[in-house]
């Protein structure tokens, strides 16, 4: 990660001159490697991305900046397979953040807290004492999505709709390293999950009320990770990572699906 610091001059009226203070953050990744998706037929894979960030602050600590980024080259997921990557910057993320939350401009760029809906427009989240609320729209339709998260003594809860109709609660209770929660997902489908998280291990199982389940588990220590999940329908991922330090990393992994990779990954 490249910083870059930013003094300005700048005019204003005839008063005189006022000096604004910035930032400009450059972050770069890169991947390669050789994957086959589900076919069986092993194909390569190469793209290299870059993240630029404005941010600045007032004199009365208001923050303010812009995001934006792009990837150029041939990518590769697991479950999707390969894709072509323009190289073309993604719509930039303008925002202003203080004591009244986080409010950011991001033309169809935000999902709505469904997981099922996007092209929201805005995207504000703010937290006062032990609640944290979130509120995105579509300028353009009209759609609106919210969330709200309140935590007291261990239990969160949580609960978010929007103007499509879907609706999300759950209820989560953490002692320890060991977190259940039960909920109702938007497909009015109630579940429960016990998640557990210490050291070098974490995991979770998930059962749902349609008698399906998943469980997942991962190890990280040592510069070394695995990560395993495996679900009632016999369908099952597998991947591996070993950290060479300096941002890079080599990676593996295999599913159900007859589809795999291996490759190395790069962060600067």
């Amino acid at each position: 990660m490249k910083k870059i610091l930013l003094a300005t001059t700048m005019l204003v009226g005839t008063a005189g001159f006022a000096a604004a203070e910035g930032h400009i953050t450059f972050s770069g990744s890169a991947a390669a490697g050789i994957g086959s998706h589900v076919a069986g037929d092993f194909e390569t894979y190469s793209t290299a991305g870059l993240d630029v960030t404005f941010a600045g602050t007032t004199d009365n600590g208001l923050e303010f900046g812009a995001t934006f980024g792009g990837t150029i080259g041939r990518s590769f997921d697991i479950d999707d397979g390969f894709a072509d990557e323009t190289g073309a910057p993604g719509m930039p993320e303008i925002f202003v953040s203080g004591s009244f939350g986080r409010v950011a401009f991001s033309d169809d760029s935000y999902d709505m807290f469904d997981d099922l809906n996007g092209g929201a427009d805005v995207d504000y989240s703010g937290t006062f004492g032990a609640i944290t609320v979130g509120l995105r729209a579509d300028v353009d339709t009209g759609d609106v999505s919210a969330s709200a998260d309140a935590t007291f003594s261990g239990v969160t809860v949580h609960a978010d709709s929007d103007t499509y109709g879907e609706t999300n609660v759950s209820v989560a209770y953490t002692m320890g390293a060991v977190t259940g929660t039960v909920g109702t997902d938007q497909d009015s489908a109630s579940y429960v999950t016990v998640a557990y998280a210490g050291g070098a291990i974490s995991g979770d199982a998930t059962f749902n009320s349609d008698s399906s389940w998943d469980v997942g588990v991962d190890y990280s220590a040592n510069s070394v990770s695995f990560g395993m999940n495996y679900a009632s329908d016999e369908s099952y991922d597998l991947s591996a990572g070993y950290d060479l330090g300096g941002g890079l990393s080599i990676e593996a992994g295999m599913n159900s699906d007859d589809s795999a990779f291996v490759g190395a990954a790069m962060s600067f």
